[in-house]
């Protein structure tokens, strides 16, 4: 029934900011694909780490040969991690010994203890006096324009003010000033000013050079610390920095180059399929969560777009005191939150299926596939995600095999795609 302009107004705009809020706030709705996707993502780190020790378990010349041949890294090849090795713990030995023979490492403790240390007292002395001159010094500079003033020479026949420039009055302001606070002329002032401005310049670069001493008696500890650690450890140290690098080449190469290089070993072709699959999860669920989340948005901005519109023209004067029809009123009895709840229950269950997926062994690398069609059997539209629109395009006629993609002896169909569980939003009616 027709309710008053003024309720009708009050009511729409409660709702526009609520709905205004829900669309603010909607990452926060899809937690559930964060949680989700730093469990995959770890999944993914554990698989490509495990083919990373699988194809170089240890440090040892045939497990390096291997390397290329099962993965096309060649730089083992170029840079040979043995005389590499050999060279480092050469360089490290001699950076020991010289540090064992340097004058401040043998007396660090004397140097820079804590509380005794003679280069720590000297800076602590020197410190306190940079202080006390930084006092001196800021009792003048704290004075308005008093910088200026010295810069310009002012009190000096070298000051270049003119009676006609303005500046020439705001100095003459400041200078007569600072002389009234200090009881002298400003010439007096500024040669009180100097000498302590250059001691206090001499003793911060001294101070520096006090805290540099320090610090570089601590950089020898530390580099003998760490090279010491490197040299005892260095075939463990070698072995991961190759592993590091194998693993930035594994991170990007061809998957299917990749699974033809493997030759038939069983382990290292079941995580290829497991790795390949893992990345295409994480792609396929961030692109859904996006279509889903822009999607909801647009039926949202949608109702309140026109909701909108019905409030600005019942804010009008003329209806303040009318009545809003019922064709109008009845906007604000619709809800598009409970038909996108309803869509959404659907997205997770497409979501769940491709989170769920693991029958990672079934992909073929021979057979022309499809990531998305193993993951979800041909059950959902995928055609909003980009690799799965380019497949389908570039394949025209094809439809989805239950028995093409997992071979096995069962009916038949052309198709496992159920229309009930495409997102078609358009039905979403807004009135």
């Amino acid at each position: 029934m027709p309710i008053p302009a003024t309720t009708f107004v009050s009511q729409g705009q409660a709702k526009i900011n609520e709905i205004q809020n829900v669309i603010a706030n909607m990452g926060s709705s899809f937690q559930k694909h964060n949680q989700g996707g730093n469990e995959l993502q770890t999944a993914y780190d554990q698989t490509l780490d495990e083919l990373v020790r699988v194809n170089l378990p240890s440090l040892n010349q045939e497990a390096f040969r291997n390397v290329r041949e099962y993965t096309g890294y060649g730089q083992f090849e170029a840079k040979n991690p043995f005389m590499t090795m050999n060279e480092e713990h050469a360089r490290l030995t001699q950076t020991i010994n010289n540090i064992d023979n340097d004058e401040r490492y043998l007396r660090r403790e004397e140097l820079i203890n804590p509380v005794s240390g003679e280069l720590v007292i000297n800076a602590d002395t020197i410190r306190q006096n940079c202080t006390m001159l930084k006092d001196a010094v800021m009792r003048y500079e704290s004075e308005p324009r008093f910088l200026q003033l010295i810069q310009r020479s002012y009190g000096t026949p070298d000051y270049v003010g003119r009676v006609w420039q303005l500046d020439y009055y705001r100095d003459w302001r400041a200078g007569s000033a600072i002389e009234k606070k200090f009881g002298k002329t400003f010439y007096d002032i500024r040669s009180s000013y100097l000498p302590i401005k250059q001691l206090h310049d001499d003793t911060y670069q001294e101070l520096t050079v006090a805290e540099k001493q320090i610090n570089d008696v601590k950089y020898l500890i530390d580099l003998r610390e760490k090279s010491s650690y490197r040299l005892n450890n260095l075939p463990q140290v070698v072995l991961e920095e190759c592993q590091t690098a194998l693993r930035q080449h594994l991170q990007y190469v061809d998957r299917e180059q990749l699974f033809q290089w493997a030759q038939g070993d069983r382990v290292r072709e079941a995580l290829i399929k497991k790795l390949h699959g893992l990345e295409k999860k994480l792609e396929y669920l961030k692109e859904m969560v996006v279509h889903q989340q822009q999607a909801e948005k647009e039926v949202l901005q949608e109702y309140v777009y026109k909701l909108n519109r019905k409030v600005v023209k019942y804010q009008r004067p003329k209806y303040h005191y009318g009545f809003v029809p019922d064709r109008d009123a009845q906007i604000l009895n619709f809800d598009p939150r409970q038909k996108l709840f309803e869509k959404r229950n659907k997205f997770w269950k497409s979501y769940d299926t491709v989170y769920d997926f693991d029958d990672y062994d079934y992909y073929d690398y021979r057979r022309d596939m499809l990531w998305w069609d193993l993951m979800t059997a041909g059950r959902y539209n995928g055609r909003y995600i980009n690799e799965v629109n380019y497949y389908y395009t570039n394949h025209p006629g094809y439809s989805y095999s239950h028995e093409y993609y997992y071979q096995k002896p069962t009916l038949q169909q052309s198709s496992y795609y159920d229309s009930n569980d495409d997102y078609d939003y358009s039905s979403v009616e807004i009135s």
